[in-house]
Formats: structure tokens, C-alpha cells, sequence
């Protein structure tokens, strides 16, 4: 059996009335079944995705931010996902039933009911947009009553908030509860600190430490002025022993002094030898040696000179191992205090962190209970901080599929067409396949 396009072309002009009587039929059925059809409506309500900015931040206050914690909102998709949850649809499907929104006739099963629902979210360009955005989601609800569909979306909406609040609640009870331990735990780290401290300005009083050095540096003055004046009295003594000593080398031990002759010896000459002789006696007189006394002097003076260069070098000594003493001790003392200073300087430091910290802490666990006291809170505008709101418009529904919609005329085209399709198909095989059959049956 063979087909030509002449052949089924001939089929079908020869079946012409036929087909077009069977088509025209097909559309004017199709006409009446949208005509009599009711209209199908849909209505819609928006729901924003809302963030809050959270401050101050903990600075150096441990892992814990407070906009970390809670700021940022839960992906869309995942309050999607929320809103078509079989829990929450039920609940939306029994407070429907029991205000007699809805019958068991209009929706018998949740699965009929879910089936007329679509939840969407809006798409948002994730490189563009601002770190707090505000994603739509749209409840969407199909049926025959506006009004019907109206209240449905208007629960649904209610219902998804509500769990949303609740979601709300849960975090930001959550974040309190963090940062009720991170508080107490800074809280501990603040005692440590400053018990710290007290211990070593307990130990080490800098201020003490530095009136010391002070008065040690005036003993180490007055130290130094007395060995200015040792060095004074030495080189004094030594130059007076030097000049004695040079002195003394040019002085001799003995003298020689001349005695004038006695009476005795001037009468025995001139008895014995007469007047003359008496005369020369007179005139020779007697010499004498004794020791020199300004060297006696001199050696006297001398060693009172190496008692007083004695003292002098011995005072000297004294005062500069004194000083050689005070400056060790104020070496050593002044390294203390740079250190306990530094010490003390990096622990006030670290309570001052301490305490600005916990400041902080306090201040942002001030504000998250604030948060939550305002998301646990009822109010008349059912606001939530962290979550889904309404955008508080009232719901229209408007005709999703009317007269002239768009579905209309493609139900219309595809009735017209499957009616053409399977007219010309029954011309060909009533011209072309049946005689072939009975042909090959022969």
C-alpha cells in the first residue's frame, strides 16, 4: 500500500463537505463548552521578606556579632517552601472549614484544596543587590468565586506570617540566649583581668617605686658631691705631700751653729797666756751640730699631710663604692619599674577591652530583647522584624482565563484542529486504506 500526495489530496477534496461540517461543528462545541464554563479567577497577595539592621556591633567582644546572629533573612525559597508546607495549608484548610469560607464540597481532600495554590518568588539579581534586600514573595490562589479565593489567599497570608513570626521569635530567642553566655563568659574574662591587676599593683606599687628611685637619686647626688669633695681633699693632701717632699730633700739633716765662747773659757786663756791670748779666745768661739728642725718640722708635717691623703683616699673609696651601689640598685629598680609599668599599662589596657566589650555586650543583648519583645509581641499590624509582612493592599482577583483570554483561544485553535486532524484522517482511510485492505484481503 502506497500513499501519494495526489491521492490524499484527492481523499480529501472528495470528503471536503464532510471534514468542514465535522470542523465547524468542533469549534462551535468548543464555543459553547468556554461559554458555558465558569470563569476562572485568580487572586494574589504579596509578601516582603524583611531584614533589620542590628547595632552597635561587639568590637573585640568574642565570635559573636549581633547583625551576624540575626540580621540576615532567611532565603525566600526557604518561606516558599514554608508557605506550601502540608502543615500549614492544613491549618489554613481547617480554620477555612470551620468559618464555612469553604466546603468539603468546594475542596473534599487538602490535596484539592493545595492544588488551586502556587507560592513564587521574585526573582533578584544576587550581584546587584544591596546586602539587606527585600525579596516578593506572591500567594497565588485559582478559583470560580473571587470572593471564595480572596479569603483563602488572605488566610494563607495571615497563617505564613504567623509561622513566620514564630520563626522570628525562635531566632532571635536563640541569639539572646547566645549572647546571655557570651556576656557571663566576658563577664568572667573581666574578673580575670582586673583580678589580675589588682594582684600586681598589689605586689608592685609603681608609685612607691618611683618615689624610691627619686630619693635615691638625691642620695646618689649628695654621694657624688662628697666624692667631689674627697677628690678634692686627695688631690689637695698629694700636691701639699709632693711640695713637702720636695722641700724636704733640699733641707740636711744636721746643722752647724756657732756658740760664743763662755767666761770661763775667757779668763782661763788670759791667765794662762795673757791678754792676747784671752783675746783670740774671745774671738774663736765655739761651733756646735745639732739636728735641723724645720726638717723635724717638715717630717711632722708630712705625716700629718699622709693622715689627711689617707682619709681623703679612704672617703673616696667610700663614696664611690656608695655610688657604684646606689647606681646598680637604681639600675636594677628602674628596670622594674618599666616593667611593672608596661605590665600594668598592658593589664589596665586589657580591662578597659574588657569592659568596653562587655558594655557592648550588655548594649546589644539590651537591643535583642528588644527585637524580641517586638517580634514575640502582638500588634495590631501583625509587623515582624525578621521575616514575612503583607504589603497591605486589598485583594482583587481578576479573570485568569476570560472570553477573549489568551487560554480561550488555544482551547478553540486545538478543538478545531484535533476535529480537522481526525475528519482528514477518516477520508483517507475511507478513500485510500479501506480499499487497500479489501484489495489485499482478495
Amino acid at each position: 500500500m502506497q500513499f501519494s500526495i495526489v491521492a490524499v489530496l484527492s481523499a480529501l477534496w472528495k470528503h471536503r463537505r464532510l471534514i468542514i461540517v465535522i470542523t465547524a461543528i468542533a469549534g462551535i462545541l468548543g464555543v459553547l463548552k468556554v461559554l458555558i464554563s465558569p470563569r476562572e479567577y485568580e487572586a494574589q497577595k504579596l509578601l516582603v521578606v524583611t531584614s533589620i539592621d542590628l547595632a552597635p556591633q561587639p568590637a573585640d567582644a568574642g565570635s559573636l556579632s549581633l547583625n551576624a546572629s540575626i540580621q540576615a533573612p532567611l532565603s525566600p525559597k526557604v518561606y516558599a517552601d514554608m508557605l506550601t508546607y502540608p502543615n500549614l495549608l492544613g491549618e489554613v484548610y481547617d480554620k477555612l472549614l470551620a468559618s464555612n469560607t469553604i466546603t468539603k464540597k468546594d475542596y473534599p481532600r487538602l490535596a484539592d484544596f493545595s492544588s488551586k495554590m502556587s507560592a513564587g518568588v521574585t526573582v533578584v539579581d544576587q550581584t546587584a543587590r544591596p546586602v539587606l534586600y527585600s525579596p516578593i514573595i506572591t500567594l497565588a490562589v485559582t478559583g470560580d468565586d473571587p470572593e471564595r479565593i480572596a479569603s483563602i489567599v488572605k488566610a494563607w497570608a495571615d497563617a505564613g506570617t504567623d509561622w513566620s513570626r514564630e520563626i522570628g521569635k525562635v531566632r532571635t530567642a536563640a541569639a539572646a540566649e547566645q549572647f546571655v553566655k557570651e556576656r557571663e563568659r566576658s563577664a568572667a574574662d573581666l574578673e580575670t583581668l582586673q583580678n589580675a591587676l589588682a594582684e600586681e599593683k598589689g605586689k608592685w606599687n609603681v608609685e612607691i617605686l618611683k618615689k624610691e628611685l627619686e630619693e635615691r637619686q638625691m642620695l646618689m647626688g649628695e654621694v657624688e658631691k662628697a666624692l667631689a669633695e674627697a677628690e678634692r681633699d686627695l688631690t689637695g693632701g698629694e700636691e701639699t705631700l709632693q711640695a713637702l717632699r720636695e722641700a724636704k730633700a733640699q733641707e740636711p739633716e744636721k746643722i752647724e751653729l756657732y756658740r760664743s765662747p763662755s767666761d770661763d773659757a775667757y779668763f782661763i786663756a788670759k791667765a794662762a797666756g795673757g791678754e792676747k791670748a784671752a783675746a783670740d779666745a774671745e774671738k774663736k768661739g765655739m761651733i756646735d751640730e745639732q739636728f735641723n728642725l724645720t726638717l723635724i718640722e717638715m717630717e711632722k708635717l708630712e705625716t700629718e699631710t699622709l693622715g689627711v691623703v689617707s682619709a681623703a683616699r679612704g672617703k673616696l673609696d667610700t663614696a664611690k663604692r656608695q655610688l657604684d651601689e646606689l647606681r646598680a640598685k637604681q639600675t636594677e629598680q628602674g628596670t622594674l619599674l618599666a616593667i611593672h609599668e608596661q605590665t600594668q599599662d598592658r593589664l589596665s589596657a586589657n580591662v578597659k577591652a574588657g569592659l568596653d566589650a562587655y558594655s557592648q555586650l550588655a548594649a546589644a543583648e539590651r537591643v535583642l530583647d528588644a527585637v524580641h519583645s517586638f517580634a514575640t509581641a502582638t500588634n495590631e499590624k501583625g509587623v515582624t522584624p525578621l521575616g514575612l509582612n503583607q504589603l497591605e493592599k486589598k485583594v482583587t482577583p481578576v479573570v485568569s482565563r476570560g472570553l477573549m483570554g489568551q487560554g480561550r483561544k488555544l482551547y478553540l485553535m486545538l478543538i478545531v484542529a484535533m476535529a480537522f486532524v481526525v475528519s482528514s484522517l477518516y477520508a483517507v482511510f475511507v478513500e485510500i486504506v479501506q480499499p487497500a485492505l479489501r484489495q489485499a484481503a482478495r
